[in-house]
């Protein structure tokens, strides 16, 4: 007894040893399908800010992450796992090195598209065990997205370059195998999966080919019940009652939305803006109070938000809920399209993205045009149109968007969501502030 112990304390002083430079915290997940506990295939956790990934197989649900400190450059994180990355020499104006890693040799299809989803190189190569390098050659465009696929695994790298204006052709040539040293490879401890403070990450777990997902950025120790329910619900909170209105809820998986679009504060008329005044306004469509009634009020980004723009945001909504960031759309578009899933790279494009996720959306109602819906999640979004400055309303009948939290940081305009009558995708893309939008609130986590 006296020697296990003694192995033990040994033991836990050599794990101490070696990752006691840098904090870590515990993520713990497990699953649940209604209110009744399920048994999770797997998670795949990603590092999106540096598109690498790493998976946990039940019974193994507990990943530890080593958290250091942001600017630690990531070719120190060279494991034994497929995937891409940009090398530490970034892009240059001629050309991008890239390198990737294959945990086995096998044939690697190497795809890069523009952000338009266009194909500009497809190539397929046999390669061996280890680090690859290759060099990519834009045209005109200012971003693109290499991704490679091997054993049936994806792993892409966003490329962003100065947009020189060139009509040369892209190309993707190989260097070689990246010669790295081995130290590096022995830093990371397979059961570690490292990242700097302040990376996003994505949690996508699979269960009976069912897959559910949430977007974190951790901070402590966390546990987290994956909801492999839908079309139901909110599980133990079936209405909220908010400034003397009843919302519904329902479940997508493992995020809990309200079911009609918000409806609260005072009606202002079109052209006055909304002001920070301490009062929350809204518009009705065409200035009518009974269009709120129907399809909820319009806001403008700015008073959604109530005026804080960091952080998880409640904005307008009730409390413990807040305005839905776009990881979070991102999530639920992944969640219920049936070709392109979560943590697809068709996420991240801008523009109508998807196969049928904007029809899985929309309420059982007439949409103009040709793609109406069965409303198969009881999501139940309705064409309630909007407010685009300086034109005024439009779109009711046929479209509806929706503020996301979030802006990229080269605008100052926010990501919407837009579903209309023309077509079963759904757009993502930055707005003017200033138009005015419906809002579906998300529970907090």
């Amino acid at each position: 007894m006296k020697l296990k112990t003694l192995l033990l304390i040994v033991a836990l002083a050599v794990m101490s040893g070696a990752f006691c430079q840098f904090p870590s915290i515990s993520l713990t997940f497990s699953a649940l399908d209604s209110t009744a506990w399920a048994k999770l295939d797997s998670v795949r956790v990603v590092n999106r800010t540096w598109n690498i990934d790493t998976v946990l197989y039940y019974p193994d649900t507990v990943l530890v992450i080593v958290v250091r400190p942001v600017g630690v450059p990531q070719n120190q994180d060279i494991r034994d796992d497929f995937r891409t990355f940009i090398t530490s020499s970034g892009a240059s104006q001629d050309h991008t090195t890239l390198s990737l890693y294959i945990p086995g040799k096998d044939e690697v299809k190497l795809l890069v598209t523009d952000m338009a989803g266009r194909q500009v190189v497809h190539t397929n190569r046999i390669l061996e065990k280890g680090p690859h390098l290759f060099s990519f050659s834009p045209g005109s465009e200012s971003a693109y997205l290499f991704t490679a696929i091997w054993k049936g695994r994806t792993s892409s790298v966003k490329i962003i370059h100065p947009g020189l204006g060139s009509s040369r052709t892209c190309s993707l040539d190989y260097i070689g195998i990246e010669k790295t040293d081995p130290q590096l490879k022995s830093a990371a401890a397979p059961n570690h999966f490292f990242y700097n403070a302040g990376h996003n990450l994505l949690y996508i777990a699979y269960m009976n080919n069912k897959q559910s997902g949430i977007p974190d950025t951790p901070t402590v120790s966390k546990s987290f019940a994956f909801q492999f329910a839908t079309k139901m619900p909110c599980p133990g909170m079936q209405t909220v009652t908010y400034m003397g209105k009843v919302y519904n809820t329902i479940q997508m998986f493992s995020q809990c939305w309200l079911k009609e679009n918000l409806d609260v504060g005072s009606m202002i008329s079109w052209p006055t803006f909304q002001k920070n005044n301490g009062v929350i306004e809204k518009y009705c469509y065409n200035n009518i109070p009974a269009n709120c009634d129907t399809y909820g009020g319009l806001y403008q980004w700015n008073e959604a938000m109530q005026y804080v723009f960091t952080g998880r945001v409640q904005g307008i909504c009730p409390p413990s809920w807040h305005i839905a960031t776009d990881a979070e759309w991102q999530v639920l578009e992944g969640s219920i399209d049936v070709i392109y899933h979560i943590g697809s790279p068709t996420w991240d494009y801008d523009g109508w993205r998807g196969s049928n996720a904007g029809f899985n959306l929309k309420a059982y109602v007439p949409w103009n045009m040709d793609y109406n819906s069965c409303d198969p999640f009881h999501f139940s979004a309705l064409p309630a149109g909007g407010l685009f400055n300086p034109s005024g309303y439009s779109g009711m009948g046929y479209s509806s968007s929706f503020w996301s939290s979030n802006k990229p940081s080269w605008t100052s305009n926010p990501y919407i969501r837009t579903i209309d009558g023309y077509t079963s995708t759904i757009a993502r893309n930055t707005y003017d502030n200033s138009s005015a939008t419906s809002v579906r609130c998300i529970r907090d986590y």
